[in-house]
């Protein structure tokens, strides 16, 4: 399959028959999005997921497996995941292994989906408490961003949507910081349009990177700033993912500064514009258990973690932390 994912930022949801063609079709989705929006989905085989975080399970794709098969999708046809991120995950991993890999499209309804989820190819599901620990990469042949679908965001998801578009300013786009900074968060918080151009910029950004590093093996890796810490924290505090990852970034951002990385002065403009925008930058979390799973972590290496950290804003490089150096200054952090 190619590593060239179309990015639609023109049709809306009514367009994706467009975009799938004669093919046979299974659309996976869950029950908040099929009861908001399954009138418009086109006429195809449609498989229905509870909407949380717990369908990230190998069970789970076995019961997406075992529909394919029922419906008898060969792979001249397409898997359309339409959703937030646990759904394009859950159906970008059940496609890539169907039948060796079938193609798969994504629709992502939630601004943290349109920024990053449904872009890049990571697909996986969880192993118990450990995030993503089985998964491929396979890209989709498509991502339709239709802005319109934000509208039906609570105003706490739309919050960590922002959180990946900060992440993505901060590791490559210094410009799009300064915009996020200046902008005023309530009203962009309530104007989807707007909303939908931030995605699609952060979006852009992480297909350009995708498309220099597609095995995830160099500079790609950048993208995992605030995730390292940020996946613990979610799996044992049970905080949505974009509050989990704004707190692994400003805890990057703390050693950032530790380390002679990053200027404090720069490090205030990141922990206030985090603040502005409503994400959680210095919070207690439950820091013994979120440690342990750092031993988990796919970025592990022998004795050693391919941490992120910030040269500067729109500027950031990998150091391979010793993990009990690292466990140890976060003690001294928390």
């Amino acid at each position: 399959m190619s590593t060239q994912t179309r990015i639609i930022t023109d049709d809306h949801l009514n367009d994706l028959p467009n975009h799938i063609g004669s093919r046979k079709a299974v659309v996976v989705t869950d029950e908040t999005v099929n009861s908001l929006y399954g009138h418009l989905f086109p006429d195809c085989h449609k498989v229905i997921l509870p909407p949380k975080e717990e369908v990230k399970t190998i069970s789970v794709v076995r019961r997406l497996l075992d529909n394919f098969a029922e419906f008898q999708l060969d792979r001249s046809g397409i898997v359309v995941g339409i959703g937030g991120g646990t759904v394009s995950d859950v159906a970008g991993f059940a496609a890539s292994i169907f039948m060796r890999g079938v193609s798969v499209g994504f629709v992502p309804t939630t601004l943290l989906a349109q920024a990053d989820a449904a872009i890049g190819g990571k697909n996986g599901v969880n192993l118990g408490d450990r995030k993503n620990m089985i998964g491929t990469i396979t890209h989709p042949e498509f991502v339709l961003m239709d802005y319109s679908l934000l509208a039906t965001l609570n105003q706490a998801e739309r919050i960590c949507g922002m959180a990946e578009i900060i992440k993505t300013a901060l590791v490559d786009d210094h410009n799009l910081f300064e915009e996020i900074e200046n902008m005023t968060p309530f009203a962009t918080l309530n104007d989807e349009a707007s909303l939908g151009k931030l995605a699609t910029s952060a979006a852009k950004i992480k297909a350009k990177i995708v498309c220099a590093d597609a095995g995830d093996t160099g500079i790609r890796r950048l993208l995992n700033f605030g995730h390292t810490l940020g996946h613990a924290v979610e799996r044992i505090n049970g905080l949505q993912h974009g509050c989990a990852v704004a707190l692994g970034m400003s805890v990057a951002v703390h050693l950032s500064v530790k380390k002679n990385y990053l200027d404090k002065t720069q490090a205030d403009r990141i922990w206030a514009a985090i603040e502005s925008w409503g994400l959680p930058f210095e919070s207690t979390f439950n820091l013994e258990p979120a440690l342990y799973l750092l031993n988990w972590d796919k970025k592990r290496s022998g004795t050693t973690i391919a941490y992120v950290l910030l040269k500067s804003i729109g500027k950031a490089h990998i150091v391979d932390m010793e993990i009990e150096e690292l466990k140890e200054t976060l003690r001294d952090l928390y």
